[in-house]
């Protein structure tokens, strides 16, 4: 039953941070064009009004929308010269431990990035130079958390699924 259940997530995760990670890349890209025009206009013409401000908004997108794609690939740093020493069985009861622990948390920041972009709504919060709503950016972000904390959450199940098969 576990394994029926990872593969359906799988089949629904996999996919989502793709797209996500293709929209990081994107706007990575945009990010970059910012960043040449803003610079190539501070030595010729005159710097690209609002370039802080959108710099700051691709930023975001691209560390949000990059982390379950990340998490996917296993890109993130792993301190593992203590548990290797364990045996097999004891190491996935450590990583059950662990996503445990980071599920919950990057489940936490998602409510609560959800719940600022919320708060940011209703005070029509806008930036002082291009006067962009400052929710809209706040509630992508919590988009982006959402799928690193859907990838955390089959990372778990991956671990209990190691721990119940004895592996």
């Amino acid at each position: 039953m576990l394994d029926k259940t990872i593969k359906d997530l799988e089949k629904v995760i996999y996919p989502l941070n793709a797209i996500a990670q293709r929209i990081a890349m994107v706007v990575l890209f945009i990010l970059m064009m910012i960043t040449v025009v803003d610079v190539t206009g501070r030595i010729f013409i005159k710097p690209l009004y609002g370039a802080f401000e959108l710099t700051g908004f691709a930023l975001a997108i691209v560390i949000f929308f990059s982390l379950g794609y990340t998490q996917i690939k296993k890109g993130h740093i792993h301190v593992t010269f203590l548990v290797d020493r364990f045996g097999k069985r004891t190491q996935a009861i450590v990583d059950v431990i662990t996503y445990l622990i980071f599920f919950l948390l990057v489940a936490l920041i998602t409510w609560q990035v959800a719940d600022y972009a919320f708060r940011l709504h209703v005070g029509n919060d806008k930036t002082a130079d291009l006067g962009i709503p400052v929710f809209v950016i706040a509630v992508i972000s919590s988009i982006g958390i959402l799928f690193f904390a859907f990838t955390m959450l089959l990372e778990l199940l991956k671990a209990v699924q190691k721990v119940v098969k004895n592996e």
